[in-house]
């Protein structure tokens, strides 16, 4: 996934003439990849097939959300209700909504990560 994000990032691209209509004309289609184009198409598809794991792994997280499987992990204080308090209080609510479960999920899983990488073992 990260060479994929490297190569997307790497491409070169330029706005090109489009019969007379100015590049800020809404219209305006016309844009040259400096790469062969059965390279590109084989990196859009690429791209393609990534997000749509993506959107999988989405669907995934907001399941676990939904049902609150996982609660907390080691390491970390705050539970998944704690984290959705804190991104309903963020977005001016008092009481979390159903993306405020998904944000708290990825707001603990986060945590988690993080105390893992500080060598969590050694934060008990």
């Amino acid at each position: 996934m990260n060479d994929l994000i490297e190569r997307l990032r790497a491409v070169k691209w330029e706005v090109t003439d489009d019969c007379g209509r100015m590049p800020d004309d809404p219209t305006h289609k016309c844009v040259f990849v400096d790469m062969r184009p059965d390279d590109f198409r084989a990196l859009l598809r690429e791209a393609a097939a990534a997000l749509e794991a993506a959107r999988e792994d989405a669907k995934r997280l907001a399941f676990l959300a939904s049902e609150p499987v996982i609660e907390g992990f080691v390491w970390v204080e705050k539970d998944i209700y704690d984290y959705a308090c804190d991104a309903a209080w963020d977005s001016g609510r008092d009481e979390p909504n159903e993306a405020d479960m998904l944000a708290g999920l990825r707001r603990m899983i986060d945590a988690a990560l993080a105390a893992y990488r500080k060598g969590g073992s050694d934060n008990e």
